[in-house]
């Protein structure tokens, strides 16, 4: 019954799962500047607060030196995500 359910569900599905590549906002981000201008974004952490254990990031993005958006996270990584996918929804909206 196991192997008919994997079969079913999860080998059948598996050339879909795994033929588009997936990216996250930050990798979808610097492919459009470093095609639309020739820069590539960076980001730097703006503050940070709350306890060791339950840290808060805020980070910004930047490119060509001015200021695109900013993220908050729990880790620097997730922050660094959440700017990027600001800064990409900004830019489709300006298109």
């Amino acid at each position: 019954v196991a192997q008919c359910f994997v079969k079913r569900f999860f080998l059948s599905r598996a050339d879909a799962l795994t033929s588009a590549p997936l990216r996250d906002s930050k990798s979808l981000l610097q492919e459009l500047t470093q095609k639309k201008i020739g820069i590539t974004p960076h980001y730097e952490l703006i503050s940070e607060r709350g306890p060791d254990h339950d840290k808060c990031f805020v980070v910004g993005c930047y490119i060509g030196g001015q200021q695109a958006s900013q993220g908050e996270g729990k880790s620097k990584r997730e922050a660094e995500v959440t700017a990027a996918s600001r800064a990409l929804s900004d830019y489709r909206r300006k298109v």
